[in-house]
């Protein structure tokens, strides 16, 4: 490939040919006011097109949406190897690293997000992991160590696909995270421990036990959010599953909004990824996706990184700004026990405690809550649909 060509390519994306540092002295403030600035956040997702579950493309455009409001200052995408998905013998069906889908919101957002792809290599509990001996599969570990190392702050990492990666990260340098990670949101899992209801039994487990496993002996706060309780699709108490129809927030958002879903939903072989945003989106696959159910997991943890609540009507409040009857889920600390296959058990904490679970507070109002909260986050990217038509 022409190395210009490159250049261009790989600006799209948000990443350099050359190193450059991750944070500057002369960032913009942020929107959240003087002395509190946005989070850094690191997200790593199994973001892919053709896509295995499309809320991952839904949680990536969360995060651009907090990160325009000022919440969270985004620094980076990692994305699993589509070997994670394997399990076993079998290939996965789905395709590649979406590596323009981070490229689109990049464009549609004016920011310059970095996004890397994850090892290929199976996570290996008794390996002694070296930093300088992973070559070419260490490029997602050595993204994460520097993002945490450069970093003025603690950085917040989430967690929505294979655990893999962090967990290499996390053998590798154990004090790096002590140190300079402000929390783990890990989306895994299920609550409940009873084994014959499915505990550590959840999709995002199976692909990388031992590295689910690895997460919580990394020396940071963890806050789990189990995908499900018992393995059921239905919201409950300590599951942060919940669904929505598609069409309560797609005829709302931008066109290029609209455009970015529907080329991802669609499982579009197009591969003008950057002229597609910019067309008028079709109105018969609009009504079609509209119509569709999304199950989506992550929207709570997001939230409650970028230090906000969310109230029963799916308001956004800064966190400490309502009252705790108001709102619809929180974090409580927890004390856990753990197997080689996870978590074998997990208690309320009597004492100080840097593990946390998931709790819907309103199992009723819940998926409706986070319905409008991510409607929200969704409106503030792009041109207002009054706009660029």
């Amino acid at each position: 490939m022409n190395r210009g060509l490159l250049r261009l390519w790989l600006f799209l994306l948000g990443v350099s040919l050359f190193p450059r540092p991750l944070w500057s002295e002369n960032e913009a403030p942020s929107a959240r006011g003087a002395g509190q600035p946005p989070s850094p956040v690191i997200h790593h997702t199994d973001l892919y097109h053709p896509h295995n579950d499309p809320d991952d493309h839904w949680d990536l455009a969360s995060l651009y949406g907090l990160m325009a409001r000022g919440d969270i200052d985004l620094k980076g995408v990692v994305i699993d190897h589509p070997s994670n998905g394997a399990r076993g013998s079998g290939a996965p069906t789905w395709g590649d690293p979406a590596l323009f889908a981070v490229g689109q919101l990049n464009h549609l957002s004016g920011r310059s997000v970095p996004v890397a792809v994850g090892s290929s290599q199976p996570f290996e509990a008794t390996r002694e992991y070296s930093r300088t001996e992973l070559g070419v599969e260490g490029g997602a570990l050595e993204f994460l160590l520097r993002a945490l190392e450069m970093s003025p702050e603690p950085v917040t990492l989430t967690i929505t696909g294979s655990c893999r990666d962090v967990a290499i990260a996390g053998k590798v340098a154990p004090e790096i995270f002590r140190s300079k990670c402000r929390g783990i949101y890990l989306n895994a899992g299920t609550g409940t421990t009873d084994s014959t209801r499915g505990a550590n039994q959840e999709w995002n487990v199976l692909l990388a036990p031992d590295a689910y496993r690895a997460i919580f002996d990394i020396p940071c706060p963890i806050y789990w959010l189990p995908c499900f309780e018992t393995n059921e699709f239905r919201v409950a108490t300590h599951g942060s599953y919940w669904t929505f129809t598609q069409g309560e927030i797609l005829p709302e958002l931008s066109r290029q909004l609209q455009n970015f879903f529907l080329y991802a939903l669609s499982r579009s072989e197009d591969p003008k990824w950057l002229q597609v945003l910019e067309r008028a989106p079709d109105a018969t696959l609009l009504r079609s996706f509209g119509e569709q159910r999304r199950g989506m997991w992550c929207t709570a943890a997001f939230l409650h990184m970028a230090r906000l609540s969310c109230d029963l009507e799916g308001n956004l409040l800064h966190s400490g700004s309502a009252s705790s009857a108001r709102e619809v889920f929180r974090f409580d600390p927890i004390r856990l026990v753990l197997d080689n296959a996870g978590v074998q058990q997990w208690t309320p904490a009597s004492e100080p405690s840097d593990r946390f679970i998931l709790r819907v507070l309103d199992a009723d109002r819940y998926a409706a809550a986070m319905t409008r909260a991510l409607k929200t986050l969704l409106l503030g990217i792009g041109p207002s649909r009054g706009e660029g038509k």
